[in-house]
């Protein structure tokens, strides 16, 4: 039996089973790690900040309006900047990694990352964590965009969206672990090193530590080495059918009236929102056919009531309303599921994957860049009203681009039906499979029908 003959084989469903459960079991921890480390280095800035990095490299100066009042845009800026750098990296190490051996070029990228991350503790300048930040987001651009285009390789449509989930929702157990580590390294006070170095030089050691595992990450099913032959063939096989933010947390809740220490505590509850939600979004549109724009849909009206209700509530000392609307904000993550999984679910072709895989992320990385400049200190009496009134806009957009989008799906799906002139499921099945690795795209492969 060839790995993609092309017509279509007998499958042994004990063997597809069997290396279902072996590719959950490689890439599922795996990329959830990844992800979960890629989200604890973003995430570090915000506990440094509030455990003496602002005041050791000037990020906050007097207003020069009103010197009583800290400007903290280079804070902003330092966020903003590690965007910049994803936006500059995100396509010409996209080209890479389709282009070379998928694990030797990540490996190799992870352990540069880990390194990047360690230097941080040397840094003595606003100015050298600007360089800093800037060349981060440039290499760690390849994380998220490898681990999306692998799981739309190895996996099938209907299976795509549950493993998606996995490791999009690592924010939240690694929001928690990071999150104690931080309140653990944040009472150290002896040695020559403050708190905030500790934790980028422990980020970094486990980074550098994840990046030696990369190397095994294989490229495609066919050169899987945990597969054997027989489930390599029946992967393939299977696919043939398929066709196929930021980190102000602890500052904004500082505001709460909630010292250093708990409002790193604060992000806990978030966190475990953010990962089961996320997990249970990916079940439900694994589970059932053509929910995943409901979903996001969903998503989008959660986020929105926690703008509003962190805005309009009542800032008092340890007031639990902005709490809670703030946890709500965890319906980003299945968000950000939904998005990942419909935009690679609905394409097809290699190339225009990668290139799916890369737009999607460039679009997360100018919403990340915006959204630090938004939270401005001077606005903090009014609660910052810039930055929740571009949020409700924002997403009260995507609600319409969404229903939008479900419209022309449908519309695609009916006028390939009518093309291929047959019932669903119906038709030339040796046709469908041997085009099923020409490497043509959506629009081109009459069969490939959009996911909803």
């Amino acid at each position: 039996m060839t790995m993609a003959g092309d017509n279509g084989q007998n499958i042994d469903p004990i063997v597809a089973a069997r290396a279902l459960r072996k590719l959950d079991w490689f890439f599922i921890p795996i990329t959830t790690i990844g992800n979960g480390l890629v989200w604890y280095d973003k995430a570090i800035l915000g506990s440094a900040a509030i455990l003496g990095m602002v005041e050791d490299l000037e990020l906050s100066t007097p207003d020069q309006i009103n010197p009583v009042i800290m400007d903290t845009s280079r804070l902003s800026w330092a966020t903003s900047l590690f965007y910049f750098g994803m936006l500059a990296g995100v396509y010409p190490i996209s080209f890479i990694l389709q282009r070379f051996d998928t694990g030797r070029v990540l490996g190799t990228i992870v352990c540069m990352w880990s390194l990047t991350c360690m230097i941080t503790a040397a840094i003595t300048s606003y100015q050298g964590l600007y360089a800093q930040r800037f060349v981060l987001g440039f290499i760690e651009s390849a994380v998220p965009t490898a681990f999306s285009t692998l799981i739309s390789t190895f996996y099938t449509q209907q299976e795509q969206p549950f493993r998606q989930s996995w490791w999009v929702s690592a924010v939240g157990p690694f929001a928690i672990i990071g999150g104690s580590l931080n309140y653990g390294f944040a009472h150290i006070t002896g040695g020559d090193l403050h708190s905030w170095q500790y934790i980028y030089l422990l980020a970094g050691t486990l980074t550098f530590i994840f990046g030696l595992f990369c190397f095994d990450i294989p490229s495609s099913p066919a050169s899987a080495w945990f597969l054997s032959d027989e489930e390599k063939a029946v992967t393939l096989e299977r696919l043939k059918y398929g066709h196929t933010g930021t980190g102000f947390g602890p500052l904004i809740v500082r505001n709460f009236g909630w010292t250093s220490f708990q409002s790193i505590l604060l992000q806990f509850p978030i966190a475990a929102f953010s990962f089961l939600s996320s997990v249970m979004a990916g079940f439900f549109a694994s589970r059932y056919s053509n929910i995943r724009i409901l979903i996001l849909i969903g998503c989008c009206v959660v986020v929105i009531a926690s703008c509003v209700i962190v805005w309009k509530s009542n800032w008092a000392y340890h007031a639990a309303a902005p709490i809670i609307g703030y946890t709500m904000g965890g319906a980003l993550t299945p968000f950000n599921t939904m998005v990942i999984s419909l935009g690679l679910s609905n394409v097809a072709g290699y190339t225009k994957k990668s290139f799916a895989s890369a737009t999607i992320f460039v679009a997360y990385c100018i919403g990340n860049i915006i959204g630090p400049l938004m939270i401005r200190t001077q606005t903090r009496a009014s609660h910052y009203p810039e930055l929740w009134t571009g949020l409700i806009i924002c997403y009260s957009i995507l609600i319409c681009a969404a229903a939008t989008y479900y419209v022309l799906l449908r519309r695609a799906n009916r006028m390939k039906q009518s093309a291929q002139g047959s019932d669903e499921g119906a038709g030339d099945n040796d046709e469908s499979t041997r085009v099923a690795f020409l490497d043509r795209t959506d629009k081109e492969n009459v069969y490939f029908r959009y996911v909803l």
